[in-house]
């Protein structure tokens, strides 16, 4: 995976638009698909890559001999500015900070320049002037509601144990295993616990989580394809045992102090601001799920380690603690095993740190259901006839094979299912619920490999006949106007 500064990224679109005329929305391609699409065009991504460098190193070269202009010098232009910020490594200026620039820039337009070093001067020594760090506790940050003053989660209603649980009857475990008489705690009266859906189905591995998440306390990891039901699993753990459940969605555009916080001014000093994670991490009995973790920029994922081994983060400007509150657990989710993806299905997931992934005491694979259990799912969920259940649910299983034989990207999830059995029941005709619920959400490459197998599985005909009424034909006539 290549590493780029933004202008090393908008030098390869270019190059990509100029390869392929034909290529829509470059500028909001993410890197995976910037660079597959580059390496599948012969395109020499190196080569460009360090033209922008060298061009930036040229101008940063430039910039410093700037630095010996006479008072009848031109000031620094826009670009060389921005060169010195490429060949340094530095990020692109935010908006606030470009208009902060160009209010110098017009400040050298209207004095001299010793006047002008002189106002840069003061800049800097009231920049660099020792910032007051006033700590928001005095040895673990462990709140319960913000104390005056401070930037600190407010949580309004905190979770209580109520009572326990057997595993056994928390996953529908056989009495034979060992953890079905072991207990967990149950929980009431705190925010943001979802409601129980009796209907779900737990994957195989849910006592290895068990084992290493209620028994032991330590982090899980969920694995699988988009559309199998990990969010939804880990949703109904915690509504089963009444804990809050906070989802954190990360990207590649993450950063750490996103997720674990920062110091920001504050009444003349400055204070800690807690991250989406650490505040989320104060909410007693919480499941805290780091979703599409795998997406993670190494450096962002690695910072969280701590927090995974030891349940706690150090803010390190000042060494304070912020622990977890009692019962709390942390689970990660991703397409991904953490190991990287070299299908190509999932665009922005990264290799992660074998440090990271060591964090997880148990990796829970999580997949499509098995048909039986898919069909009396579907079912329930949408009360259709048994034979349109089992219909739908034998094309979305040739869906899933395609993405073996790698004619698709991904298979029918349930979600998608459960739409389009959803729209049959309620009337829509085949043809129109088939575009609607699967069809429109495909891409052009792909539409013509899922309308095949729509077809052949579930013609208008078979569909109508699932469902009851007189068939009207069968196979490929059924999806002319599709």
């Amino acid at each position: 995976m290549y590493t780029m500064t933004n202008q090393q990224r908008a030098a390869l679109r270019k190059a990509v638009g100029a390869a392929d005329p034909t290529a829509k929305n470059v500028s909001q391609w993410v890197n995976a698909e910037l660079i597959a699409r580059a390496q599948a065009l012969g395109l020499d991504i190196p080569a460009i890559i360090s033209a922008v460098q060298h061009a930036a190193a040229q101008a940063f070269a430039l910039a410093q001999e700037t630095n010996d202009m006479t008072d009848d010098s031109e000031p620094e232009t826009e670009t060389v500015v921005e060169a010195q910020a490429i060949a340094q490594g530095e990020p692109t200026m935010s908006p606030e900070a470009l208009a902060e620039r160009a209010a110098i820039n017009q400040a050298w337009d209207d004095m001299s320049p010793k006047a002008f070093r002189a106002m840069l001067d003061d800049l800097i020594v009231r920049a660099h002037k020792p910032a007051e760090i006033r700590t928001v506790t005095e040895t673990v940050i462990e709140y319960q509601s913000a104390p005056a003053g401070s930037v600190a989660p407010v949580i309004a209603r905190q979770a209580k144990r109520t009572g326990t649980i057997t595993l056994g009857k928390l996953f529908a475990l056989p009495a034979s295993h060992k953890l079905s008489p072991v207990t967990t705690d149950l929980w009431s009266g705190g925010m943001n616990v979802p409601d129980v859906a009796h209907d779900h189905v737990w994957p195989e591995d849910i006592d290895a989580f068990a084992s290493a998440s209620l028994v032991r306390n330590r982090p899980s990891y969920f694995v699988g394809p988009k559309g199998v039901g990990k969010t939804t699993t880990i949703e109904q753990i915690a509504a089963r045992t009444g804990r809050p459940f906070v989802v954190i969605s990360c990207s590649e555009e993450t950063e750490l102090p996103a997720l674990c916080g920062t110091l920001v001014p504050h009444n003349g000093s400055v204070t800690f601001k807690f991250g989406a994670l650490t505040a989320a991490m104060q909410m007693h009995g919480a499941i805290v799920l780091i979703d599409e973790g795998d997406t993670l920029r190494q450096g962002v994922a690695v910072g969280l380690n701590g927090i995974l081994e030891n349940r706690a983060y150090t803010v390190p400007e000042t060494g304070e603690r912020i622990v977890c509150a009692p019962g709390v657990i942390l689970i990660m989710a991703g397409n991904t095993n953490g190991r990287g993806d070299v299908s190509g299905r999932y665009g922005g997931t990264q290799e992660q740190n074998s440090a990271l992934m060591s964090r997880f005491r148990a990796i829970v694979a999580v997949s499509y259901l098995r048909p039986a259990a898919e069909i009396k799912l579907l079912i329930g969920r949408t009360s259709c006839p048994p034979a349109l259940a089992k219909l739908l649910v034998g094309a979305a299983n040739v869906t899933r094979e395609a993405v073996s034989g790698g004619t698709l990207s991904d298979g029918m999830s349930f979600r998608a299912l459960e739409a389009w059995a959803g729209l049959l029941v309620d009337g829509i005709e085949p043809e129109t619920a088939a575009r609607c619920a699967l069809l429109n959400g495909a891409s052009v490459e792909e539409r013509e490999v899922l309308l095949q197998i729509l077809m052949t599985h579930a013609g208008e005909g078979l569909v109508r006949e699932a469902l009851g009424a007189t068939p009207v034909g069968r196979g490929a006539a059924d999806f002319n106007n599709v």
